[in-house]
């Protein structure tokens, strides 16, 4: 049974509670309203199969972060994403391939025949200054599929409701909303709200 939880003083009145509600109905699923906090999950170690229509009582905001992600799909960011994990993937097992079969780097590290295991540890610790490169750059690419997909949802007429959404998703993750430049370009695979609220302003300040 799926539980439907909606973050509104009224829940009843919400109509897109209602619209989930009779799609459940016409459909046969069976549901009930939540009577479980996401926290006393959080605290329980439990994860049922609920739907949560968060912050549900903004039509608006909801159909705006839905056209951010069709944003990703619309400009092929996913496929683009799956090529290349395939890729780097592809080349993880040609990299382990080259050290498996190295006999003198084995050798430099006192070994004189090529375990399997060895080698796979060999390969991690080579490929590490490689990881980091790796993963900064695939952020660099996420981070800005993210502004993409913004500037899309504002396209399509969602910038205001997209904007609200955004900061109620920040107060709802409670994480930070202006971190150093070059620590987020590092570390987060999303900007910063403040950029990304910059840049969906952006071509409102250009036009005035």
């Amino acid at each position: 049974m799926y539980e439907v939880e909606c973050q509104s003083i009224e829940p009843e009145r919400i109509k897109f509670k209602g619209m989930i509600e009779e799609y459940f109905k016409e459909n046969g699923i069976e549901y009930s309203d939540s009577v479980i906090s996401k926290f006393a999950n959080f605290r329980v170690g439990k994860l049922p199969s609920w739907l949560c229509v968060w912050m549900c009582k903004n039509d608006e905001e909801v159909v705006a972060v839905i056209a951010h992600e069709l944003g990703h799909w619309k400009l092929n960011h996913t496929m683009f994403s799956f090529i290349a994990v395939q890729i780097l993937t592809l080349l993880q097992f040609g990299g382990y391939t080259l050290v498996r079969n190295s006999k003198d780097l084995f050798q430099s590290f006192g070994f004189d025949t090529q375990p399997v295991l060895i080698g796979l540890i060999l390969f991690q610790h080579t490929v590490i200054p490689l990881q980091h490169l790796v993963s900064f750059l695939l952020n660099l690419v996420s981070r800005a599929f993210e502004f993409q997909a913004d500037a899309f949802a504002k396209k399509l007429g969602y910038g205001a409701p997209l904007r609200a959404g955004l900061i109620k998703l920040q107060e709802e993750n409670l994480s930070a909303m202006n971190t150093d430049p070059w620590y987020s370009a590092y570390h987060y695979s999303h900007p910063p709200l403040v950029e990304r609220l910059a840049a969906i302003d952006e071509p409102d300040k250009k036009t005035d």
